[in-house]
């Protein structure tokens, strides 16, 4: 860190192991960061780190951006994180649909699922999930096409489609926690009354 009196500038570099700033090069320097110092009040005896202000991101795996936070003595200084949650995991996921197995209907299931949940590249999204129904008709696929046909309007399918998921749930020797799906069904033939 390059310590100012109204600004400092965090540093991250390419150089690993060293200790200090002693041998410090600014062209291993990958990238820097402004940031303002506050004054913590009460003062912080020990120096301590802590990710804060996280941002909701994707609902199923991680916010997309953090604060790390540096408090020690009079000073807190914020340096701000940003991740594409959303590039990762449907980068992940492109690659995993290259290795699935023919008998595979959980990963596009769950690819599929991180696209309806999170409103990221539905058009794809759907065609996972085609692919796993496709492979094996189940409680959780089923499901998840009834709440993809709700949400583009399709009412009516998606009445059926929990239904028939639900039969499949109460034939299955695994038992699924339906309550969700029961209630979105509720939800959804009750819409339609006054």
């Amino acid at each position: 860190m390059l310590v100012g009196k109204d600004e400092w500038q965090v540093i991250v570099s390419d150089t690993t192991g060293q200790w200090g700033a002693f041998t410090y090069d600014s062209t291993k320097d990958v990238f820097r960061i402004p940031v303002k110092p506050t004054v913590v009040n009460p003062p912080q005896e020990w120096m301590e780190f802590s990710f804060e202000d996280l941002s909701p991101g994707s609902l199923t795996i991680a916010p997309n951006s953090a604060n790390l936070v540096l408090r020690w003595e009079k000073v807190q200084i914020a340096v701000p994180i940003v991740v594409d949650v959303n590039a990762k995991v449907l980068a992940q996921a492109r690659e995993a649909m290259t290795k699935l197995k023919p008998d595979d209907w959980r990963t596009p299931y769950q690819a599929a699922s991180y696209c309806l949940n999170n409103d990221v590249a539905l058009d794809e999204g759907k065609q996972w999930l085609e692919k796993s129904l496709g492979v094996q008709q189940t409680y959780a696929n089923l499901g998840l096409r009834a709440r993809w046909q709700a949400k583009e309007g399709h009412k009516d399918e998606a009445i059926k489609t929990a239904e028939k998921a639900l039969e499949l749930a109460k034939a299955s020797k695994d038992k699924p926690d339906t309550s969700a799906l029961e209630k979105l069904l509720a939800e959804w033939k009750g819409a339609g009354k006054s």
